[in-house]
């Protein structure tokens, strides 16, 4: 049986590499898929898991959903050798939005070694409360983050957060360190209206006036837990020139914003 060792990290390359032994229509590829992620705080709190999906015009497609386990993906598959391999993959968040993607098609059972690169790149722009869920008990503060994904050139952000206040009450906030530190970020925050929480980030056009890339915190927020019961807390955004470029203009992407919430559980004190 040939061996062939697929090996994938976002951002960087995809490597096959078949035996030198001559193939048979009869015989799998033994393939063994290895996804290693960034070793970025945000990004392995964001991907849940790995979506591989093999395909090819004689085989019916296949797709396995890989748990990321300390921001590594194992898995052993058999895979017929044969011309256009399709290898399609896919990291995900926890509500199957796709966070990055890349694909290429591969020779499988040749007879001599092969070195094949994908490249998985960032999909859609996303902002999440973060973490997803959470549990604290009655009078106890918490933590949420507000997260930026797969942004381009930002350079301003203004939006709300949504929370009910009679269960949690916000305390205070502050910028986080994606658009800069406090010395390079103008940081507005206040009560807007009942159970709403407005929040303005942005650039100091004195020091600079390039725009950010990639992801982020762009603000955090202390509260603290009032009543027993389940707190929703939200991201919503007025217009698409909330997340704005240096121009004034609107981010790309924009039009297919995620807006993804959060909760947070209040236990009793008994």
């Amino acid at each position: 049986m040939m061996r062939a060792v697929l090996v994938a990290a976002l951002l960087c390359g995809v490597f096959i590499s078949c035996s030198d032994r001559p193939s048979e229509v009869d015989v799998a590829v033994a393939v063994e898929f290895q996804s290693l992620l960034p070793k970025d705080e945000i990004v392995l709190n964001l991907v849940d898991h790995v979506v591989l999906t093999i395909s090819a015009p004689d085989l019916e497609s296949r797709r396995l959903d890989l748990p990321v386990v300390q921001g590594i993906v194992t898995a052993s598959l058999d895979v017929p050798p044969g011309r256009n391999r399709v290898f399609d993959m896919k990291a995900v968040d926890a509500n199957e939005h796709i966070l990055y993607a890349g694909a290429d098609t591969v020779n499988l059972g040749q007879a001599f070694d092969q070195r094949v690169v994908v490249t998985l790149r960032p999909v859609g722009l996303l902002m999440r409360v973060s973490p997803l869920y959470q549990e604290v008990a009655v009078g106890q503060t918490g933590k949420i983050d507000i997260v930026i994904f797969n942004v381009d050139s930002l350079y301003g952000a203004a939006f709300r957060v949504l929370y009910d206040e009679a269960l949690i009450r916000i305390d205070r906030s502050r910028a986080g360190t994606f658009l800069g530190t406090d010395d390079t970020v103008f940081y507005a925050s206040f009560d807007q209206d009942e159970d709403t929480y407005a929040i303005a980030v942005t650039r100091k056009r004195i020091v600079t006036v390039e725009g950010k890339s990639g992801h982020g915190i762009l603000a955090s927020i202390d509260f603290t837990a009032l009543v027993p019961g389940t707190a929703t807390i939200g991201i919503g955004i007025e217009s698409s020139t909330a997340l704005g470029k240096p121009d004034g203009s609107p981010v790309d992407g924009i039009e297919g914003l995620v807006l993804d919430g959060g909760q947070v559980v209040i236990r009793g004190t008994d």
